[in-house]
């Protein structure tokens, strides 16, 4: 899943001749915390923040206050995982996909992170999550998949992280099966540290009504 394949339809950039008080309005619609403003050339030439909005007049235009500079953005081919990283380090709530010649082609949101997410990576699947641990150095995930599959399972997503210190990556695993003991007893005979399992039918039916008013919110 890339940049383009993720731009949000629904929301739209800010223009320089708009008011701050249009921009405002804007915000509160597509529930953002900045906005990319783009001129007549459709070129993106400010990201402005709600916080620095609030400050000015609301009927001013915007081009009144807008310090032209580096654009921060991500490219139309940038993978979703650079994507959720470039998020994390802004701290933005949406980031613009610009062309290499600079031209504006769209927004990415959290939001629309979030259902990409909730619809393509097994979240809505119904079995159990496992959470492991072992040493870096160790890893393989051919064995991981091997020792699922021994217990006629199947991996449905996978997820890694750094574990209790540099030398241990964690590894976040659902399959497709609620009945994993003997699964847990397989990757500790290997080695592998269990950190935590999440088995039950009723805490899984309790992921699935909280994501799905999460949703219902969502499109309201």
């Amino acid at each position: 899943m890339i940049a383009r394949n993720l731009i949000s339809k629904s929301v739209l950039p800010a223009k320089v001749s708009d008011s701050v008080s249009q921009v405002l309005d804007m915000l509160e619609v597509y529930r953002l915390s900045e906005i990319p403003v783009i001129d007549n050339d459709n070129n993106v030439i400010a990201i402005v923040s709600e916080n620095k909005l609030l400050s000015l007049n609301e009927a001013d235009s915007i081009g009144d206050h807008i310090v032209h500079g580096l654009i921060e953005h991500v490219a139309p081919i940038d993978h979703i995982f650079d994507i959720i990283k470039f998020l994390g380090d802004q701290g933005w709530s949406m980031v613009p996909v610009l062309n290499k010649e600079g031209q504006f082609r769209g927004i990415v949101t959290q939001e629309n992170i979030f259902k990409t997410f909730a619809t393509s990576f097994s979240v809505r699947e119904h079995g159990a999550i496992i959470v492991v641990e072992t040493k870096r150095n160790g890893y393989t995930m051919s064995e991981i998949s091997q020792i699922v599959e021994s217990e006629n399972a199947a991996i449905l997503s996978c997820f890694l992280s750094d574990g209790k210190d540099q030398e241990h990556l964690r590894i976040t695993l659902k399959v497709n099966k609620f009945d994993i003991q003997f699964i847990l007893a397989t990757f500790e005979r290997y080695g592998y540290e269990i950190v935590a399992s999440f088995t039950s039918h009723e805490h899984v039916d309790a992921l699935k009504e909280r994501y799905d008013h999460l949703m219902t919110y969502l499109n309201v």
